[in-house]
């Protein structure tokens, strides 16, 4: 499975909110609602919210992903 394919997987999981015990019916064809369906058959669970971030530690996360002093000739970093 590819990771674009396993992302959209995820998102389509989190939308599914509801308990999930009876198949889609005709009337709600929808892709959301027959996946969500069939992940709840797998016994997968839909993601919570995530708690907020503290702005110290995502500060902390960047400052690697920036700096340019982490490679040989200090010219690239992690971003674009």
């Amino acid at each position: 499975m590819t990771k674009r394919s396993m992302c959209a997987l995820l998102a389509l999981l989190t939308a599914c909110d509801r308990s999930i015990s009876d198949p889609p019916s005709m009337v709600e064809n929808s892709l959301d609602i027959e996946l969500c369906w069939v992940l709840g058959r797998w016994g997968a669970l839909p993601i919570g919210p995530m708690p907020a971030q503290s702005p110290a530690l995502v500060s902390l996360g960047q400052a690697p992903f920036f700096d340019t002093l982490l490679t040989c000739n200090r010219s690239v970093a992690c971003s674009p």
